[in-house]
């Protein structure tokens, strides 16, 4: 097989569950998710374990190395949260399919906050952050759009709902298989388990939780536009 142009990039805000959802692609000897490092690509999670059995030597690889190593895949994707990435990979690669993962606005934050190495215990600091993402999210589906690319949407709280995973599955035309809950155990985030943040392992305080509904105030249009909430403030029904 030649060089092959990119099946899927996955993409969205950070903690939406755009590295667990790479993973639920990743499976078999034939289909592999890489995920870039600064200007270069290292394989990841089971993606290393791939790459042993596909001979590919487990080292950074150049971005134009890429689809020359990738050609005995069967599918292969990209995952990218970094939104001047973004606009790179759709250049170099033009996936078929983006793949955008979703959540709820208070669950990203809660998540963030308190398993991310960065704190963001600011409320404006937070507030502007998270603002920011959803903006140049929006930017960056508008552009896609706009060139015809083919959008799924997944939401990171359905991932354990068989019959929701089935019918994406057909629609990407590339298997989600796996356990969502085993990934989550693996990356210390156990807690998130089934899409609902729960206060077993981690002490998550009253703080946090009012940084997260201010956060989710302030990013509404991203709310309503993804389900999470029916309508903006003053808009009618």
């Amino acid at each position: 097989m030649e060089n092959k142009e990119l099946d899927i990039l996955v993409t969205g805000c950070s903690r939406s569950g755009t590295t667990l959802v790479a993973n639920l692609l990743t499976h078999g000897p034939n289909w592999c998710m890489a995920e870039p490092v600064h200007n270069e690509y290292v394989f990841k999670d089971r993606v290393k374990t791939q790459a042993k059995d596909l001979g590919i030597h487990m080292k950074d690889l150049k971005i134009i190395e890429m689809p020359f190593r990738v050609r005995n895949l069967q599918k292969w994707g990209v995952k990218e949260i970094k939104p001047n990435r973004r606009e790179l990979m759709i250049k170099l690669f033009n996936p078929k399919i983006v793949i955008v993962c979703v959540r709820r606005i208070q669950d990203i934050v809660i998540s963030h906050l308190n398993f991310s190495k960065t704190k963001m215990k600011e409320m404006n600091q937070c507030l502007n952050y998270f603002w920011i993402q959803t903006t140049q999210l929006f930017s960056f589906i508008n552009g896609i759009t706009q060139c015809g690319t083919q959008i799924v949407y997944i939401q990171y709280e359905q991932l354990t709902n068989s019959r929701y995973v089935s019918e994406k599955s057909i629609e990407l035309g590339w298997p989600l298989s796996g356990n969502p809950d085993k990934w989550l155990d693996m990356y210390g985030r156990s807690d998130e388990k089934r899409g609902v943040i729960q206060t077993r392992q981690h002490d998550i305080t009253e703080e946090t939780y009012t940084i997260a509904e201010r956060t989710a105030e302030a990013c509404q249009l991203y709310q309503k536009l993804f389900g999470y909430i029916d309508r903006l403030p003053g808009e009618k029904i």
